[in-house]
């Protein structure tokens, strides 16, 4: 197995982390080697100039109404240990130590945050605000468990403990959302890695569902690549996607839980900034699931089922194109769990300009992860301090 050590420094309100990743074998351990050198060099000091990223999503249930003693069970579960966010993202080396300093930006006057939005009152005001910290703890298991790729490495990311206050009426479907925002820096990637796509997965630890079978339907997804193990639950991966450079826009990662022969129906909008020309738009999708998908037109409300569509998309200058995938009959023998259904969509015109998303889809009933190993992992490393 990987295990990972992580260290914090902190500075005038500031905080850098940096991981070391050992390789256990035999129950002997080595310092994994450290990765070639980035094309563009770190940092050395956090005064020096960065262009850094901040990176947001919306996390819309759709159909959920949110009651103050919903809010509350939510949040209780979002702060606890048991729920975090693993995000994979590209690090740079440092040149005399093996290890890789974490890309996430903490301390004034950057915000790493989930909020509650309320659409009640124009503009949108957030009525709960709480910061998001690093896990280190589970580092070790998502650089055992979840897919590894050259030069990237895991962060686990949870809410801090703290006090809220949930909405003393409830927010009707439809009048509120989830925001998650954080701040990256990635200069030590070419073009400071515009245009990458980050995956994540929402994790969770615990032998028994989550609180509400809403909670599942509204944050939790699937893909081939999701595990259960160690006692956890990651589900992914999800898009965070960089700036795409280009002038059109692909979105709306869906989510579903079914039963065995029921249908599934997911939605996706493609958005073509204002320009001059309209774009066409081929649609690739793969699922785990054996099941046909039909695609049909439609708006943000719904499917319009008699708007069969046949890719490739046209979207004209300024517009949005809807269109939703629907399946057949989930079969009877369908294996419950995670599942998911990926979209990816390409421009004709630039065959190398593309995006994807993943739709959740959990089938059947919560089943539990299998237990975590026994005995307790402590890795040791040097830690060496260098005055600025």
């Amino acid at each position: 197995m990987l295990a990972t050590d992580t260290a914090l420094a902190e500075w005038d309100g500031q905080s850098s982390a940096t991981s070391y990743t050992a390789l256990i074998t035999n129950e002997k351990s080595r310092l994994a080697p450290a990765p070639p050198p980035a094309v563009v060099p770190a940092r050395d000091h956090p005064s020096d100039v960065a262009d850094l990223w901040k990176v947001g999503q919306w996390i819309d249930p759709r159909g959920v109404t949110m009651t103050t003693a919903m809010c509350q069970d939510w949040f209780a579960l979002l702060q606890s240990d048991d729920a975090f966010l693993a995000l994979r993202a590209p690090v740079s080396p440092t040149a005399d130590l093996e290890g890789y300093p974490l890309p996430v930006v903490f301390g004034d006057p950057y915000s790493n945050t989930l909020q509650l939005i309320s659409y009640d009152t124009f503009p949108p005001v957030p009525v709960i605000t709480v910061p998001v910290e690093l896990r280190p703890e589970r580092h070790t298991f998502l650089e055992s468990k979840l897919p590894s790729a050259p030069g990237e490495h895991w962060v686990a990311l949870g809410l801090v403990s703290e006090a809220v206050t949930c909405p003393g009426s409830a927010l009707a479907a439809g009048d509120w959302e989830f925001k998650a925002q954080g701040t990256l820096d990635l200069t030590h990637q070419p073009h400071n890695c515009e245009g990458c796509v980050l995956p994540f997965y929402y994790c969770y630890e615990g032998q028994e569902a989550p609180l509400l079978s809403t909670a599942l339907r509204g944050a939790l997804g699937g893909d081939v690549t999701s595990y259960q193990g160690w006692g956890i639950t990651c589900i992914g991966p999800y898009a965070a996607p960089l700036l795409h450079d280009s002038e059109w826009s692909f979105g709306g990662a869906s989510s579903a839980w079914v039963t065995p022969t029921q249908t599934i129906t997911l939605g996706h909008y493609i958005h073509l900034n204002i320009t001059s020309v309209p774009m066409t738009f081929t649609l690739d999708y793969t699922s785990p699931l054996d099941v046909e998908w039909s695609i049909y037109g439609g708006d943000w409300s719904g499917p319009d089922l008699g708007d069969p569509i046949t890719p490739p998309i046209p979207v004209t200058p300024g517009d949005y194109k809807y269109f939703w995938m629907i399946s057949d009959a989930v079969p009877t023998d369908t294996v419950a769990g995670a599942h998911s259904l990926v979209v990816t969509v390409t421009s004709v015109v630039s065959p190398t300009d593309s995006l994807w998303a993943a739709d959740a889809i959990w089938v059947g009933k919560w089943v539990a992860p299998p237990p975590g190993p026994g005995g307790d992992y402590r890795l040791y490393l040097p830690l060496v301090l260098k005055s600025c």
